[in-house]
C-alpha cells in the first residue's frame, strides 16, 4: 500500500503504546512526515552531502518538587542537519570518534563530527524505516530498519565509517527496533512486531529467540549489554524487563505498576539497568519516570511529577549520572543514582528530543525529532 506524504511539520510519536496494530495504521498516515531535500547550502561530499554550522544557547535550568539545586551547565549547541523534516532518531558513539544518527524520514544514515559538521549517507532500500544504531563489535555502525511497518523490507543495516552500507534481512514484518552489541561479539536486537529477540553475526547469520510472553500483548522496545555477560531489554507490552542469555535463554521480570511502558535501557554507573518509563493505564495510574533492576531483578521506580513528561531514551554520562530525554517536555534530564533529578530546556522549542548519547568528545549528543537538529550539551 502506498502511502502519502503529509504536509511538512507532521510527526508520528514514536512512544505511544499503540501496539504493531495501531502503529501501522498510524503511520500510514505520518509517512515520511514532508521530508525533503537536503538545503540549499549543503555541500556534497563523497557518498553523501555535508553540512555544518551551529546555534548556542543555553536552556536554563528546570526544576519543580524538590528537585536537586545544583544544576549542569545546560549551555546546549544546536547542528541543523542539511535534508529538512529527515526526523533525526536514534545516536550512537562510533568507532571513528564521530557521532551516527538515523533519519527515520530521511532514509539516510547521518554521522557528526565533533566539531559539528554533518554528512548524510542515502540507505539503499527506499523506505527503510532506520530505527536504532549502536557501534558495532566489527568497527563499523551497525543499525536496524523496520520498513515503516508498511513493506516487508525488514533489514540489520551496517554502515563503514566511510559510508559504505550493506543490509542484511531478518524475517518478513518482524519489525527490528533496538540494536546493541553483545558480550559475544554479535549484534543483538528486538523485534517488535515478530515478538523475537534477534541475534546477528558480523557476516549477516540469523538467529531468532521467541520470547516467552509472546501473546498479542508482548511488545519488546529497547535492548542493551549487561554489566552480567548477559543482554537486557524492554518490553512495555507485557510491562516487564527482560533478560536473554548469550545462548539465548530469556526471563522476564514485571514492574510494580501496570501500564509504565518501559522504553529505552542502558547500564548505570552502579552496575544497575536503568530504563525510561512513558505510560499510565487503564486505572489513571501515571508512571512517566526513570525506573531501575539490578542483575538479580530488584526494580525501583522513579517518578517525574512534572505535568506532560515523556522520557524517552537514557544514557549514562561521564560525571556519574544518567542523562534522559524527555520529548513531552523539550528538556534533557539529569538523574543521579540515587534518583536525584535535575532538567535542562532545549533551546529550541518543541524540538522533540528522541535519543541520546555520549562522545567520544565527553559530551552528550541528542536527536531533535521535530527540530531537524542534532543537539549537543557538556555534562
Amino acid at each position: 500500500m502506498a502511502a502519502q506524504p503529509m504536509p511538512e511539520g507532521t510527526f508520528w510519536v514514536p512512544h505511544k503504546k499503540l501496539g504493531s496494530t495501531g502503529i501501522a495504521a498510524y503511520l500510514v498516515a505520518v509517512f515520511l512526515v514532508g521530508c525533503t531535500a537536503p538545503l540549499p547550502d549543503a555541500a556534497q561530499s563523497a557518498g553523501g552531502t555535508s553540512g555544518t554550522g551551529g546555534i548556542s544557547g543555553s536552556g536554563g535550568v528546570v526544576g519543580s518538587g524538590g528537585y536537586a539545586t545544583s544544576p549542569p551547565s545546560c549551555q546546549v549547541t544546536e547542528f541543523l542537519v542539511p535534508t529538512r523534516s529527515c526526523n533525526p532518531k536514534a545516536i550512537t558513539r562510533g568507532p571513528d570518534g564521530n557521532v551516527w544518527f538515523t533519519e527515520w524520514a530521511g532514509n539516510r544514515i547521518g554521522r557528526i563530527a565533533p566539531s559539528g559538521t554533518i554528512t548524510e549517507f542515502p540507505i539503499p532500500v527506499a523506505q527503510s524505516g532506520a530505527d536504532s544504531i549502536t557501534a558495532g563489535p566489527d568497527g563499523n555502525v551497525w543499525f536496524s530498519e523496520w520498513g515503516f511497518g508498511l513493506n516487508s523490507d525488514n533489514n540489520i543495516g551496517r554502515v563503514t565509517p566511510s559510508g559504505q552500507i550493506t543490509e542484511f534481512p531478518v524475517s518478513a514484518q518482524s519489525w527490528p527496533f533496538g540494536i546493541t552489541t553483545g558480550p559475544d561479539g554479535n549484534l543483538w536486537f528486538v523485534e517488535f512486531a515478530g515478538k523475537r529477540i534477534g541475534r546477528m553475526s558480523t557476516t549477516g547469520t540469523l538467529k531468532e529467540f521467541p520470547l516467552p510472553l509472546s501473546d498479542s500483548m508482548a511488545d519488546p522496545f529497547g535492548i542493551t549489554a549487561g554489566p552480567d555477560g548477559n543482554l537486557w531489554f524492554t518490553d512495555f507490552g507485557t510491562n516487564t524487563i527482560g533478560r536473554v542469555t548469550v545462548a539465548g535463554a530469556i526471563a522476564q521480570f514485571e514492574l510494580p505498576n501496570p501500564g509504565t511502558g518501559p522504553g529505552r535501557i542502558v547500564v548505570g554507573p552502579d552496575g544497575n539497568l536503568w530504563f525510561t518509563e512513558s505510560e499510565s493505564d487503564s486505572t489513571g495510574h501515571v508512571s512517566q519516570g526513570i525506573g531501575r533492576i539490578t542483575p538479580e531483578g530488584t526494580i525501583a521506580e522513579f517518578p517525574l511529577p512534572e505535568s506532560g513528561s515523556q522520557p524517552y531514551d537514557i544514557v549514562t554520562g561521564p560525571d556519574g549520572n544518567l542523562w534522559f530525554t524527555d520529548n513531552g517536555r523539550n528538556e534533557i534530564g539529569r538523574i543521579s543514582p540515587d534518583g536525584t533529578v535535575v532538567r535542562c530546556a532545549i533551546p529550541t522549542a518543541d524540538s522533540m528530543p528522541e535519543s541520546i548519547a555520549l562522545g567520544a568528545d565527553g559530551n552528550l549528543w541528542f536527536t531533535e525529532w521535530s527540530g531537524n537538529k542534532i543537539g549537543r550539551m557538556a555534562p
